[in-house]
């Protein structure tokens, strides 16, 4: 187990202003997650959008910025956020998904890379919705991934304690809780959501392509790394794909 979450990413978000972060690996990664907003998101213009989290924006490109007309993001970690605006310009502040500081109906567009499967609980996924829902204006437009719980890796990494996870680099940060599709669905639904579409992204060897992409190879290896997004077109990508990627519409 961690300590207080707030204080694990503030510190976080320290040590990224020293060491960064692998670059390489991180432009593969906004790249991916582009490339699925734009076919996923419902073709109109949206005037409001919220990220909900900043790490993409301090360490690589992020979310583009004309996906809406305004944009603001927010980050638990003060740290992050201010290395986001300096980096990007963009509008950004420290507050937690869970407790949003906007008012109702704020945003039609809200967007959220892994930002709820590091939580601790996943009674927190469907609290952090909830308030997600409230800041969005009916018709509003949800983009979310998730750890996927159907893919048997993921699975077995969010098994594995937490100091072991660490000391044998398995992942960079904190893992927490995720939500099977069935479970997404529902608690969607619950918060006030209408599932629109459903995916699974992510389908390479994940352990392999970050160190490569840290070596200085990942580029000549890019072709390699997006033919396993092929496999988002088969029966079995939810057996393959790391993340959930769904779009929901706020009813």
């Amino acid at each position: 187990m961690v300590k207080e979450p707030v204080d694990y990413w503030v510190q976080a978000g320290e040590d990224l202003r020293v060491r960064g972060a692998n670059r390489a690996w991180r432009a593969y990664c906004d790249g991916l997650n582009a490339g699925w907003l734009r076919r996923a998101l419902p073709e109109r213009s949206y005037r409001r959008a919220l990220k909900t989290d900043l790490y993409d924006e301090a360490v690589g490109g992020g979310l583009e910025v004309g996906v809406a007309d305004w944009v603001m993001g927010i980050d638990v970690a003060a740290s992050t956020a201010r290395l986001a605006r300096e980096r990007r310009g963009l509008a950004a502040l420290a507050a937690d998904v869970r407790e949003l500081p906007f008012g109702d109906g704020t945003f039609d567009l809200v967007v959220s890379f892994s930002t709820l499967d590091h939580f601790q609980a996943a009674g927190e996924i469907s609290r952090a919705l909830r308030e997600i829902r409230r800041v969005m204006a009916a018709g509003g437009v949800l983009a979310l991934t998730l750890d996927n719980l159907s893919n048997p890796i993921v699975r077995l990494r969010n098994r594995m304690p937490w100091p072991l996870l660490v000391r044998t680099g398995l992942v960079p940060y904190y893992v927490g809780a995720s939500l099977s599709y069935g479970q997404l669905r529902r608690v969607l639904t619950e918060s006030g959501f209408r599932m629109l579409d459903s995916t699974a992204i992510m389908h390479g060897p994940r352990v392999l392509m970050v160190p490569l992409a840290g070596r200085g190879v990942g580029r000549w290896l890019k072709p390699v790394f997006d033919g396993f997004e092929r496999l988002e077109k088969l029966p079995t990508r939810n057996w393959t794909g790391l993340y959930l990627a769904v779009v929901a519409e706020a009813s």
